[in-house]
């Protein structure tokens, strides 16, 4: 079952020395390769760190999208619900308008209506007033308007 031949003792040095060089390039291969699956590894880690922090950021603003979404729809309802208001309100004095002009129509009698006792607080348009005057008094147009109402 052995050699079919006695080896001597120079040829069993070479074939054990090739034998441990043999050895000692798979050990350098194995540590190389072991080497690179550490650093890859940390890469791996690196990125699923990552990858976690995208989505917990990712996350968070679809969280602020939908409270914004949420304020945005409710905002909308109460702008709607005020136009519907406002557009009631139109039809109301539209409605009023109609009915005035329809008196106005069948009442042609114009003494009767209370126009000629109506009176203007005051004049439609101010005089001109120079640059000088207007630094002596101190009023203001408003003021009129103020102390009429």
């Amino acid at each position: 079952m052995g050699p079919s031949r006695k080896l001597n003792h120079d040829e069993l040095k070479t074939l054990l020395w090739q034998k441990d060089e043999q050895i000692a390039a798979l050990e350098r291969q194995l540590e190389a390769c072991s080497a690179r699956a550490s650093a890859t590894h940390v890469r791996l880690l690196k990125a699923v760190d990552v990858l976690d922090s995208l989505r917990a950021q990712h996350a968070l603003e679809i969280s602020v999208v939908e409270q914004e979404k949420i304020k945005l729809t409710h905002d909308a309802d109460q702008w709607r619900t005020i136009s519907k208001a406002l557009e009631v309100e139109k039809d109301e004095m539209k409605e009023v308008v109609e009915d005035l002009i329809e008196k106005i129509q069948i009442s042609n009698e114009w003494a009767s209506w209370p126009c000629s006792r109506m009176h203007i607080a005051k004049p439609a348009e101010l005089p001109y007033i120079p640059a000088t005057a207007l630094e002596s008094t101190t009023k203001s147009p408003n003021d009129d308007l103020l102390a009429y109402a």
